[in-house]
């Protein structure tokens, strides 16, 4: 009987510009041509080239920093790796990203944080929610916007509001519900003292167990929690499980600039549509250069 979704590689960031397309083809072609199937590795040493991303909102290219939102009230905004990747039943996956908030009003006004998630919301890599306490994910504070449904989403949250335990804190929440998190635990520092901090995220598909540990500006452990979640059933109960990874924003009525600074991200194989297309685009460029 499958269980119910919940329950009450730690990688280092290398140095230099990879081509990231070319990291997501050669893993692909891999994929493509193997059994059983293998993880790729996404990674970002930072973000001067964002054409493999999807960006909504008030998101944007700051230098070589993803800026989900910027240090001005009332923004939400979201990014998304742009290829759907497959989340099976015994599914791992990881994800290791520094960020950094900058900016706008001193604390405790520098409201109001960032997600990372796994979605497959029906408007995929387009998906946006509210701004404020919303994160860019929920629409617990603005009824008229689009809650990030069919998700799972590790809160980063700088600014208390009424629903929210405390004012610093991470937490995991559910189909784009911000005020009802699965698990929240406080940090011991300010998420927004404009040093530049570390999250490591690991899922185990086997035993479905999510691992979130998170770095404060000097390196030294802060805060995390594991938390039991079947995240391929909570995400998509039914139906092809090809999900979107990516990162939420938003600014309330205090504000600043929300930097991802870096990402390297372990996954499964691309979803199929996107393993087809691709593949298509290598095999036909392939055909070209022969026939020059």
């Amino acid at each position: 009987m499958k269980r119910t979704p919940f329950h009450s590689k730690k990688s280092r960031l290398h140095r230099g510009i990879p081509d990231t397309m070319m990291i997501m083809v050669a893993g692909i072609l891999f994929v493509a041509s193997t059994s059983p199937v293998m993880a790729v590795t996404i990674t970002y040493n930072d973000f001067a080239d964002t054409s493999t991303l999807q960006l909504n909102g008030d998101a944007q290219q700051a230098g070589n920093r993803l800026r989900l939102v910027s240090d001005q009230p009332g923004q939400a905004g979201s990014a998304f790796l742009k290829l759907p990747f497959h989340l099976g039943d015994n599914t791992d996956f990881s994800s290791v990203f520094e960020f950094q908030v900058t900016g706008g009003q001193n604390p405790p006004m520098r409201s109001d944080g960032f997600t990372f998630l796994v979605s497959a919301a029906s408007n995929g890599t387009t998906a946006l929610g509210g701004a404020g306490g919303d994160l860019g994910y929920g629409n617990h504070d603005n009824p008229s916007a689009t809650a990030i449904s069919k998700s799972v989403a590790i809160e980063f949250d700088t600014y208390r509001n009424a629903f929210d335990p405390n004012d610093h804190h991470i937490a995991l929440d559910v189909d784009g519900d911000v005020a009802n998190p699965l698990v929240s635990q406080a940090t011991t520092s300010l998420l927004d003292d404009g040093s530049i901090w570390k999250a490591i995220i690991s899922y185990y598909g086997k035993t479905d167990y999510l691992n979130v540990m998170l770095y404060n500006g000097t390196g030294t452990f802060d805060s995390g929690f594991t938390q039991y979640i079947d995240i391929p059933l909570a995400v998509v109960p039914f139906g092809s499980r090809d999900v979107n990874f990516g990162f939420t924003g938003a600014t309330g009525d205090g504000y600043a600039n929300y930097d991802i600074l870096n990402w390297e991200l372990t996954v499964p194989e691309p979803g199929s549509l996107a393993l087809f297309s691709l593949g298509a685009m290598v095999l036909g460029a392939m055909s070209r250069r022969k026939r020059a």
